[in-house]
């Protein structure tokens, strides 16, 4: 089952365990330019699968990191950490996924769990630096726009940036502490 499947599958059930007024009260409510987005999206990802774009930026990364570990761990959390402050993190880290895949498969990188932390974290905390980072930022840029007077990107440039940027140095020495003793 892929997560697709592991999403709809719930969703059916729960549309279909509800009352005929109650459905369509729900599906009226779908917002459809959303759903058109996300399969837009993934189409998008796919179709950069397929030409194995993913694959040749994993090749790319593992040549350029190949001298040290370390290098590629970091590489893994410092670039699309600073990517998802521009690009929302959902996508990026569904793209990356793909990378992290062939990653693995390329001999001499580090294990596929530590590639996974440091990805997964730099997407995270990356996605903190801007308004548009990550979904609960939006919300949050929104709430405040909306409830405290305007917010402005200048502002949260400034609230959020250092924090961020402390906290990625901090994982890096976490993880490269990590991947020194090894993952356990």
């Amino acid at each position: 089952i892929n997560a697709a499947v592991a999403a709809l599958i719930p969703a059916g059930v729960a549309l279909i365990a509800l009352r005929d007024n109650q459905r369509k009260k729900i599906l009226l409510h779908v917002d459809g330019e959303s759903i058109l987005f996300f399969a837009g999206l993934f189409m998008m990802i796919g179709g950069l699968e397929k030409v194995q774009l993913f694959e040749s930026l994993a090749e790319t990364l593992a040549l350029a990191t190949a001298s040290n570990q370390n290098n590629l761990i970091l590489a893994l959390l410092w670039g699309p950490g600073l990517a998802s402050g521009i690009l929302d993190n959902v996508p990026l880290a569904l793209a990356m996924t793909f990378v992290l895949k062939d990653l693995a498969a390329i001999p001499g990188t580090p294990a596929l769990s530590m590639m996974t932390w440091s990805l997964a974290l730099g997407v995270d905390i990356g996605g903190n630096l801007t308004p548009i980072g990550a979904s609960a930022n939006v919300v949050a840029y929104s709430y405040l726009e909306h409830n405290h007077g305007a917010v402005g990107w200048k502002r949260w440039l400034l609230l959020a940036v250092p924090p961020t940027i402390l906290v990625m140095i901090i994982l890096s020495f976490l993880l490269v502490y990590k991947n020194q003793i090894g993952w356990h």
